[in-house]
């Protein structure tokens, strides 16, 4: 783990200093933007294999692996083959809901972090969202109306996860939530034709500390203007 957040980091640095660089070139060129994007598409949201405490073992639950995403943005024609791309992103809600162990020492929805034997039974349902800003170096040759790209990025973004105990009656809406800030790096490849683009972009440590989800993929198809 430790060494997995010393190289995001190190890559998170090495990103945006680069972005820095094309930025500043870009902005020297024209302040005005080369292109506008609109994209749509589905995020497949990836569970955490790991045993959290969210994730009891040999426990069965539901979970909500697609969701509808969108993004609009802003690029910069850097040069014949380099775009700089500034935009939002948001990829959707997931949901799950499961029956987790449970110990009365421990705040509700604590269930991994109980003493053992944990003891008792608890249904919860949470949802999950993530949403933010992303910054994009994409590098991509022109062959005529065609052109194949791929990208690196950095998605700065803002991610809430609520619980609620549907176990106990008349309390449904008393549920803990969270929310966190955190910058992660992520990768991109993609087709253009013409104005039409399609980019399947993939994405590692989505979500709040305690969040079901651990990793997105995403799928857009949209258009440049």
């Amino acid at each position: 783990m430790k060494t997995y957040i010393i190289r995001s980091a190190i890559l998170s640095l090495i990103i945006n200093a680069a972005f820095v660089w094309l930025v500043h070139d870009a902005m020297a060129i024209d302040l005005k933007p080369s292109y506008y994007t609109i994209g749509i598409g589905q995020t497949d949201l990836k569970n955490n294999t790991g045993d959290g405490w969210w994730q009891q073992s040999g426990v069965q639950d539901k979970r909500s692996n697609q969701s509808n995403s969108w993004e609009i943005g802003a690029g910069w024609n850097v040069s014949k083959s380099f775009d700089v791309e500034l935009g939002y992103r948001d990829l959707g809600k997931h949901s799950q809901f499961g029956s987790w162990l449970s110990d009365p020492d421990y705040a509700l929805f604590k269930a991994g972090k109980c003493a053992l034997p944990c003891s008792g039974m608890v249904d919860v349902y949470t949802e999950s969202k993530t949403y933010g800003v992303t910054l994009k170096l994409k590098y991509g040759p022109r062959f005529g109306d065609f052109r194949p790209t791929a990208a690196i990025g950095i998605f700065a973004f803002h991610s809430t996860t609520s619980f609620y105990n549907v176990s106990a009656p008349g309390k449904l809406n008393e549920g803990w939530h969270e929310s966190e800030n955190h910058q992660r790096p992520f990768v991109s490849l993609g087709v253009e034709y013409k104005n039409a683009f399609v980019e399947h972009t993939m994405h590692s440590s989505i979500g709040a500390e305690n969040s079901p989800v651990e990793k997105a993929h995403t799928l857009h198809f949209g258009v440049r203007f």
